[in-house]
């Protein structure tokens, strides 16, 4: 990890207004201050691995505020409504030294996000919901420093970076009786104005001209800069369920699926996550210190759609696209009045 300082505030409220409206609010400062040096543990060797940013990228400081404040209307008996508003805003100040010169890294984005959430109860029992949502991503960091780990490449920051857009929907329902519970939802997101590296130019060329010809050479690498130009679409789906068992057993489990394009080359999304689910028992026990123990089956399809990102990514090992499996086991108790005891273990 970086040597990374930070601090953070959070203050949110709850009240009531009237009898049909539940409301929320809250905000937030959030305060970083980035070292220069970054590394990371390579997970099949344990070896560990210095990135190597430039020492003079030391000393970057972020910050970001968020006002939000959220309203829950009955509408209805059967009917609810949820709306919602958030504002967040970011800062970044610094400097980064590179073979081009030094670049100021001075940036401010802000911007409005909110969404709209109906619930409708068609029995005691089942109830169908729907929402939208419109959010924006501010760029991180990694972005805006542009670092690449390809030796071919030498990135430019890229302080103009503006947030990415994101617009969510998703319809589903629920189903839940004394015994038995079920869930099933349906989801799309679209992505807008995606930081992807693209080339720049510096002086009308595209290279480091390191031997000064004008002309790129073996051993020059390209220039590229992070622009917001990517765009892509996530689809997928998710469902849970549970159910109620003698001798104080309940079953449970979940699933999710997605799958992502980038809609610039209609190829499939870079980092999307493979499909993973996990299936477990669970046993509550009574008396004073109420001990209880579940077993828990978690597991990861295969990676079926990998992008040519993901497989020309530095750190690239096939492992990373094989499915795989955990089973673990959980125990706990509580001793009155305030203190728990939790027990886990795991085979990978």
């Amino acid at each position: 990890s970086d040597n990374n300082d930070s601090e953070s505030f959070l203050l949110r409220v709850e009240s009531a207004l009237g009898e049909h409206h539940s409301l929320t609010w809250g905000l937030e400062r959030v305060e970083e201050k980035i070292g220069a040096v970054r590394k990371r543990i390579d997970v099949l060797t344990g070896d560990q691995i210095e990135r190597g940013r430039d020492p003079t990228r030391g000393g970057q400081r972020r910050e970001r505020q968020t006002v939000w404040v959220e309203d829950r209307i009955d509408l209805h008996p059967d009917v609810d409504l949820a709306v919602g508003l958030r504002w967040a805003r970011a800062e970044a100040e610094g400097t980064q030294e590179t073979p081009a010169g030094v670049f100021p890294l001075e940036m401010s984005e802000d911007g409005v996000s909110g969404y709209v959430g109906l619930g409708w109860s068609v029995t005691d029992t089942v109830e169908l919901l729907a929402s939208y949502d419109r959010g924006f991503r501010l760029p991180g960091i990694d972005e805006v420093t542009s670092f690449t780990d390809d030796p071919t490449l030498e990135s430019l920051p890229s302080a103009t970076l503006e947030a990415t857009t994101v617009d969510g929907l998703q319809v589903g329902m629920r189903y839940a009786s004394d015994r038995f519970r079920i869930g099933a939802f349906v989801f799309r997101h679209e992505l807008d104005g995606l930081p992807i590296l693209a080339p720049a130019e510096i002086d009308g060329l595209g290279f480091v001209d390191l031997d000064g010809d004008g002309l790129q050479d073996a051993g020059e690498p390209s220039w590229v800069r992070s622009a917001s130009i990517g765009a892509s679409e996530i689809d997928g789906f998710e469902f849970d369920l549970g159910i109620a068992l003698p001798w104080h057993l309940d079953l449970f489990g979940d699933y999710r699926s997605s799958e992502g394009d980038d809609l610039r080359t209609m190829a499939p999304l870079a980092g999307q996550p493979a499909d993973f689910g996990r299936v477990g028992l669970r046993w509550n026990g009574s008396g004073k210190w109420a001990p209880w123990a579940e077993a828990i089956f978690r597991w990861t399809d295969d990676v079926s759609r990998p992008s040519d990102a993901d497989l020309a990514h530095p750190d690239f090992h096939p492992a990373w696209l094989e499915a795989s499996d955990v089973f673990e086991i959980r125990l706990g108790v509580t001793v009155p009045p305030r203190l728990r005891f939790l027990l886990v273990l795991e085979n990978p």
